[in-house]
């Protein structure tokens, strides 16, 4: 299938919604990207989906340069975004880190059908 990224932050609802579209396909692997306060609470054990701790008191440039250092030796090729949860600042870091690693990003949404590409 393909990989999947998805940030974790603390909206209201956003995590049941990110639960359901990370079981609604067969992801070959999933990256949850959140802060330390949300990494023992989050409870996804599964050998194929791998937790990201991130400081969120890092400014947007210290962020790109963490999420690159630690899913550069993951990701090839194009992998799924998802931006439910967490906040711009998570997002913009993170979409410049794929970027100047050279990963194509499809942005995915879960939707009453399935997965969909946006």
């Amino acid at each position: 299938m393909a990989d999947l990224l998805i940030c974790m932050g603390s909206g209201k609802g956003t995590w049941a919604y990110a639960y359901q579209l990370i079981e609604a396909e067969r992801w070959d692997r999933v990256f949850v990207i959140t802060s330390p306060f949300f990494t023992e609470k989050i409870g996804l054990r599964k050998p194929h989906i791998h937790v990201l701790s991130f400081d969120d008191k890092l400014t947007v440039d210290q962020l790109a340069e963490e999420y690159a250092k630690q899913l550069k030796p993951h990701l090839s090729g194009d992998v799924a975004v998802n931006f439910i949860s967490g906040d711009g600042r998570e997002h913009l870091a993170l979409v410049g880190a794929l970027l100047k690693l050279g990963i194509g990003l499809r942005f995915v949404h879960l939707t009453p059908h399935g997965v969909k590409e946006v």
